[in-house]
């Protein structure tokens, strides 16, 4: 009796140590795995295509004629400036003019820059601010009936969950109205087009002028944040 106990006993500790065995070639092969999964994604990382953007260094208002040393160089992501307008070549800022309001961090567009002054000789109601909002070919048949002193319709449409965050902010949200997965805001109603301009800059007035490109309007200092923010995230669209 004593010795069959004996021999029960001694297989019960041969079962523990290849239970614990087992349990430490589990844990090193998951380590191991762990870290070539790692390795492979860094160097997938690695290996995506990154392009050069440019970052404010400060506040930079309308008409500001602009030089590279304004801007900060940055590397991101060549997927996250697609279908995008972003400036990627620094040769091309210098010498150019702010065309809407630029802030401190934000990435260069190339809709808010131009190559001469644009939003001049506008008559500006105190505090408020020039932004301007470049026509899409879709709105051809509107754009070519805007006159300054005319008075349009502002809307912007994008994802809802694009723009949730700053819409709530701006309390905008409950304005909004949708569109299979596109959501439509009305930002403004009845508001007066200060100038119309051209892709060269020229004004309406100038014979210079070729075809609408651009409106010029006069917002509160909010609203023109507010446009600025979302000009990367959806489309605005006008009507009369």
């Amino acid at each position: 009796m004593d010795d069959g106990v004996g021999f029960i006993g001694i297989r019960g500790e041969g079962g523990v140590r290849k239970n614990t065995k087992i349990l430490i070639i589990s844990f090193v092969a998951a380590c191991i795995l762990f870290l070539v999964l790692t390795v492979i994604q860094n160097r997938l990382t690695q290996q995506e295509i990154k392009t050069t953007v440019f970052v404010a260094k400060a506040d930079l208002a309308v008409d500001t004629e602009l030089s590279r040393e304004m801007f900060e160089e940055i590397k991101v992501p060549v997927s996250l400036t697609l279908n995008r307008e972003v400036v990627i070549e620094g040769d091309t800022i210098a010498g150019k003019f702010v065309q809407n309001p630029i802030f401190q961090g934000q990435i260069l567009f190339s809709p808010d820059i131009a190559v001469r002054k644009k939003l001049y000789q506008t008559e500006m109601t105190a505090g408020e601010e020039k932004v301007a909002i470049k026509l899409k070919a879709s709105e051809n048949s509107v754009s070519y009936q805007v006159k300054p002193e005319m008075r349009i319709h502002l809307y912007f449409t994008a994802r809802y969950g694009a723009v949730e965050d700053i819409l709530q902010t701006y309390g905008l949200q409950s304005d909004a109205f949708q569109e299979n997965s596109l959501y439509t805001v009305k930002l403004l109603e009845n508001e007066e087009v200060l100038g119309v301009f051209d892709e060269a800059g020229e004004s309406i007035f100038s014979e210079r002028f070729t075809k609408p490109d651009t409106i010029v309007l006069g917002v509160e200092p909010n609203m023109a944040r507010l446009i600025n923010n979302l000009r990367s995230q959806g489309i605005f669209d006008i009507t009369i």
